[in-house]
């Protein structure tokens, strides 16, 4: 997967259009999702709501597309667990234990990620989530159903292209599913951003910002290759090729901890900081935080991947 990043009008993503091309990408895409939840079982998931989620999925592509990663690296399922960790605890923090300020999610390019499952078993089922996915919905919502029918009544799901629908039209569309733009909302984009033009992940994190409600944005991401090792840049290079393979995905977005903190506080190149502005989890916080200790990730040069998290 090559590294150089294109400019804003030299990258483009595949389209979803219909046809045999559109099912393939919605399947490897699927595929890759899979391999999330692969890594994800045998961790101590927030409820058991989630954990009933995610053994009622058959996750056999997926697996497969986990075996090729770690052959690559035989870590690699260290680096999920460390996110989701971070993520779900950083989430769970914002929301309160039994709901507290925010009281809706919208969840980014969802996929089967099962984050809305344990937000809605965590917060006492007073959270609605919103999943917005360009995929449909169909056999996630067969299996939260089943797993819990509380937690299915909390979460909705949003159709919608994140890429070419644009940010109105996406508020539009939650909208209708009952979203208030007047109340404050947790966004989370988690497994998303790299395959997102920057611009695209700016517009939509605007228009959340304009909101009257606004509230808080969580933002897990690529970091840029001067601040990564580069064996360590070599690892994810490599594994992003597989979960990228025939899934329409043309290039990667990478950020600098700069440019995630600018995404995440609204700022442009050059504007102050905001008091009490966003802040990063790097690699090796994040291992910590999770496992108390640095046996992978000694310092944030030998990891790839970081949190972003703020007031919008």
């Amino acid at each position: 997967m090559p590294r150089a990043e294109a400019g804003p009008e030299g990258r483009r993503r595949a389209g979803h259009g219909g046809g045999a091309a559109a099912a393939r990408i919605h399947e490897k895409r699927a595929c890759g999702s899979e391999a999330v939840l692969v890594w994800s079982r045998g961790e101590a998931l927030e409820s058991g709501d989630a954990a009933r989620y995610i053994r009622l999925l058959d996750t056999g592509c997926g697996a497969r597309i986990a075996a090729r990663c770690e052959g690559i690296w035989p870590h690699y399922g260290e680096v999920v667990r460390n996110r989701k960790a971070c993520i779900r605890g950083i989430a769970m923090r914002l929301l309160g234990r039994r709901g507290g300020r925010i009281s809706q999610a919208v969840v980014l390019g969802a996929g089967l990620d099962p984050l809305s499952v344990e937000i809605a078993a965590c917060t006492g089922y007073s959270v609605t989530s919103y999943e917005v996915d360009s995929s449909p919905a169909r056999r996630k919502r067969r299996a939260i159903k089943e797993a819990s029918a509380a937690a299915a009544e909390c979460i909705r799901h949003v159709e919608a292209d994140l890429e070419g629908a644009g940010p109105r039209r996406i508020a539009s569309a939650l909208e209708r599913e009952g979203w208030r733009p007047d109340a404050p909302s947790l966004v989370v984009a988690e497994g998303i951003s790299y395959y997102l033009r920057k611009e695209t992940l700016r517009d939509l994190f605007d228009e959340f910002r304009a909101c009257s409600g606004a509230g808080h944005a969580i933002l897990e991401y690529l970091r840029d290759a001067e601040s990564v090792a580069p064996e360590r840049a070599r690892i994810a290079d490599a594994v992003f090729g597989v979960f990228a393979e025939g899934a329409g995905v043309e290039g990667l977005s990478r950020y600098s901890d700069g440019e995630a903190r600018m995404l995440v506080d609204g700022r442009r190149e050059g504007g102050g900081a905001r008091r009490g502005g966003a802040a990063t989890v790097g690699p090796a916080e994040m291992e910590r935080m999770r496992t108390s200790q640095n046996r992978l990730f000694p310092d944030d040069a030998s990891g790839w991947i970081s949190v972003c998290h703020g007031r919008l």
